[in-house]
């Protein structure tokens, strides 16, 4: 019998990858839109109940599909199905942005959701002055 010597590398990719299994993620519509941040959605579900998610947040950008290389929010801790949310902040006005909802059994290993899309107001915009002028 003759055993082959893989690459680290390669061992990383295929843990990472047999342990973002078994998470399904949706990005739900975002909300609370202002000049510089955003309300994110998502809904998890998990389906091994023994692979409970250890990490979750949102992945945003100016291109489609970010993922956690990129500007993202993060959360840690032991998470079940259902609904989270996370406010993302300094965010440029009048911009198109994306957002993905992701979570996985490890830091390194994710499954994100659906894309989904939203522009910030503009510096004029009433929750912008509400925030500045404190109301």
């Amino acid at each position: 019998m003759s055993f082959k010597i893989v690459s680290s590398a390669f061992l990383l990719f295929l843990l990472s990858a047999i342990s973002a299994w078994g998470f399904t993620l949706t990005t739900l519509p975002p909300e609370n839109i202002t000049a510089t941040s955003v309300t994110a959605h998502g809904e998890l579900v998990i389906d091994a109940e023994d692979n409970p998610a250890v990490t979750r947040g949102f992945c945003y950008g100016t291109t489609a599909d970010p993922d956690t290389s990129g500007l993202h929010t993060s959360e840690n801790g032991r998470f079940d199905n259902g609904v989270f949310t996370g406010v993302i902040i300094g965010l440029k006005p009048n911009t198109l942005y994306h957002v993905r909802a992701y979570a996985g059994s490890d830091p390194n290993a994710v499954s994100y959701g659906n894309d989904v899309t939203f522009t910030t107001g503009g510096r004029n915009d009433i929750g912008f002055l509400k925030k500045i002028l404190g109301w």
